[in-house]
């Protein structure tokens, strides 16, 4: 019995292996697969500009795709709805050999090059529309691409598909994408503790000197890259349209250990280090232009420094790289590190916690030296508002005994945790929410002023004024003005007076007007206190008092 079954068996398997076999003779030869890359695409890498010609402040970021619709809106806060521009850049994974179609849907200037190709090209101002071009790819294969983008005004909008034989019309998708920016290896990206002298703010820090020799006021900021053109202006208001220096410092960081192309454009003198390396050297004053050089690098961090100047006219420094694996262009803030800003060197006493208002007043405060020993004075948790028109708020002089003799003056006076409203003047009437004049020449010693936790608000009247004094350091911390017709604390030394040391800190937004004859006026920091106006201000004889100013982050 057994052998019967294993007869069976034995014919059963023959059968099946026979009918294979003719079923291989008569099957079809298989169709040559296309190669194709297991990874998936992460997008394009983008940075959006404020300007519309690819300049100015900018935001990277990586894409997924380019689908976009932002009406009168903008990409980011940071950019404003109106005349700003985009470059996208990276690689383009073809998924079948064949003719492609690139279509841009755009609102408004757009063009596209792709294998280095430029393919669509319509940099004009124009409502939503479509443009195309084609170019043959092999699938598999990868190809850089870059697409530029602006707006006008009004609606924005901006999208890239492809098509082909084999391919139905769409919006390229993001596996087919991908973004040329470096992704830090392991034990490069942010890390608490960043390298020494380092921060882990992405992009450079910028510092902008008023003179060419790297002298002088001076503006130290983080700039997220290095893509700017300036015109004939200048990056910040105490710096001067001419003669003028900058230098930008930190790290950049390599994804791959390769060789890299760093390329400058400048209106102006130009250098660049890495690794302490000269790598491009255009240090002569000249029309705008581009100059390149490489260095092997291996993946990490590097240092870097990149100086410029500009003599007289348009002002333009522009900072870019391209490796095996990447794309030319600028270099994004995710492969930068800014340097620390330099350390406040001068000793300053601590803020004063505020405790709650000690007294509320609707009438004029005043206060004068009682004696001659009187020398410090101390203004703290007043709250004085709605006080009669036509009078101050606050009200400190010193008190001139005998003219042509010293007065009894104080040597400090501290106005902390103090809010003053509600200030109005007739026309022509001079007063001030606070005013401090002081006795110059008569004084025994320069007087110290601190301001600290001070809010004013709603007035016709100066919020701050400090005046015809003798002064060795004015302090102005947590200082806030706002609803005023005139929102300025002034510091005026062009009658009379003298000013050594201004320090403003954590003040965002104030305006500080420094008025003095030449000389009379030394220096100025400002830190921690973005959008500060500070400025050596005209005096009666249309001069300035030549103030130093060091801006600070």
């Amino acid at each position: 019995m057994l052998g019967i079954f294993a007869l069976l068996k034995a014919r059963r398997r023959n059968r099946k292996l026979a009918q294979a076999a003719t079923a291989a003779l008569a099957r079809p030869s298989m169709e040559q697969v296309e190669p194709r890359l297991l990874l998936a695409g992460n997008g394009l890498a983008a940075t959006y500009f404020n300007n519309a010609d690819l300049t100015g402040a900018s935001v990277a970021r990586t894409d997924a795709t380019v689908n976009f619709n932002w009406g009168n809106g903008s990409p980011n806060s940071a950019i404003a709805p109106d005349t700003f521009s985009a470059r996208w850049t990276g690689q383009i994974q073809a998924d079948k050999t064949q003719t492609y179609t690139f279509y841009t849907y755009s609102d408004d200037g757009v063009r596209l090059w792709v294998d280095g190709k430029q393919i669509i090209n319509n940099w004009t101002d124009h409502s939503a529309r479509e443009d195309k071009g084609t170019l043959s790819l092999v699938a598999g294969q990868k190809y850089n691409i870059k697409l530029e983008y602006y707006d006008k005004q009004y609606g924005a909008v901006i999208k890239l598909s492809w098509s082909g034989a084999a391919t139905a019309k769409a919006v390229i998708p993001q596996a087919q994408l991908f973004s040329t920016t470096p992704v830090p290896p392991s034990g490069s990206g942010p890390t608490p503790v960043p390298s020494p002298g380092m921060t882990t703010n992405p992009g450079l820090l910028g510092t902008y000197y008023d003179n060419l020799d790297y002298t002088g006021s001076s503006v130290a900021r983080y700039d997220s890259n290095v893509s700017f053109d300036w015109g004939t202006s200048s990056p910040h208001t105490i710096i001067a349209r001419d003669t003028w220096a900058a230098r930008w410092t930190g790290q950049v960081v390599a994804a791959r250990s390769e060789t890299y192309t760093f390329s400058i454009t400048s209106d102006g003198g130009a250098r660049l280090y890495v690794d302490g390396k000269l790598i491009v050297n255009d240090w002569a004053d000249h029309a705008k232009r581009e100059l390149s050089g490489q260095i092997t690098l291996t993946a990490g961090r590097h240092d870097i420094k990149l100086e410029y100047f500009v003599g007289t006219g348009s002002a333009v420094m522009q900072l870019r790289w391209s490796s095996p694996s990447i794309a030319k262009q600028f270099i994004p803030s995710t492969s930068l590190f800014a340097a620390a800003a330099p350390p406040f060197a001068l000793t300053v006493p601590p803020v004063t916690a505020f405790t709650g208002f000690k007294t509320y007043t609707s009438t004029q405060v005043n206060f004068r030296p009682a004696n001659a020993i009187d020398k410090k004075l101390v203004v703290d948790g007043y709250r004085i508002s709605k006080i009669p028109i036509d009078t101050k708020g606050l009200n400190i002089n010193v008190t001139d005994l005998v003219p042509g003799q010293k007065a009894w003056a104080y040597n400090d006076i501290t106005i902390r945790n103090t809010e003053i409203s509600d200030i109005y003047r007739t026309p022509g009437f001079h007063n001030d929410f606070i005013r401090i004049g002081g006795a110059a020449g008569r004084q025994d010693v320069p007087m110290n002023i601190t301001l600290e936790n001070i809010t004013i608000h709603d007035g016709q009247a100066i919020p701050i004024l400090i005046t015809d004094g003798d002064y060795d350091t004015i302090i102005i911390r947590n200082v806030k003005i706002t609803n005023c017709t005139i929102n300025q604390l002034q510091i005026n030394c062009q009658n009379v007076g003298s000013v050594k040391r201004i320090i403003v800190e954590n003040c965002p937004g104030l305006s500080v007007a420094m008025i003095g004859k030449v000389g009379t006026i030394g220096e100025c920091y400002v830190r921690n206190s973005p959008g500060a106006n500070v400025a050596d201000s005209l005096n009666q004889q249309n001069t300035k008092s030549g103030v130093k100013i060091t801006i600070i982050p």
